[in-house]
């Protein structure tokens, strides 16, 4: 196995450890802190939505693959259309996850408490996503760019909630 692909299997299976631990924290504080009805419902969605990033993220890197292979594509000749196929393939995955993020801090709470930590959460999950969205590219490009956008993503579906038009 070459060395790309055993750091890229190292990264991806530390930023799955980390998102185990985090689901476990924030099913804990969910349930300590949040509305007596509503703590399953809200870690249940976030888990599940943890998985269809994880899934998302295996698939675009697979189609990334395909592509790297069809147009062969490589660092030292065709460096800018790698760059630019990595981040085609990381920033919509980071903005979805940014849209998921706002919905799930802005459902109903029942007081300010419960409001702030929902909305803690909701920017801890997108460090999380964003460990997940980039296990696979190696350079501080993406995850500059998908940090950045991730969190002006987040602030922006908050402020105008879009998530509800993209079905989520």
């Amino acid at each position: 196995m070459n060395e790309n692909l055993k750091e890229g299997i190292e990264n991806h299976l530390i930023a799955i450890g980390l998102i185990v631990v985090f689901l476990v924290l924030s099913g804990g504080l969910l349930w300590l802190f949040a509305p007596s009805p509503t703590p399953w419902a809200l870690w249940s969605s976030m888990a599940l939505n943890f998985g269809k990033l994880w899934l998302a993220v295996w698939l675009a890197r697979g189609l990334g693959n395909l592509i790297i292979g069809l147009f062969r594509l490589n660092i030292y000749d065709t460096f800018k259309r790698l760059i630019a196929l990595n981040l085609l393939v990381t920033l919509p995955l980071m903005l979805w996850w940014a849209a998921f993020a706002a919905q799930f801090a802005g459902s109903p709470t029942t007081n300010l408490a419960s409001t702030i930590l929902l909305y803690v959460l909701a920017v801890l999950s997108c460090i999380m996503a964003q460990t997940l969205i980039v296990s696979f590219t190696f350079g501080s490009i993406y995850q500059l760019s998908t940090w950045a956008l991730g969190l002006i993503g987040f602030v922006l579906f908050a402020i105008f909630k879009p998530a509800i038009w993209l079905g989520f």
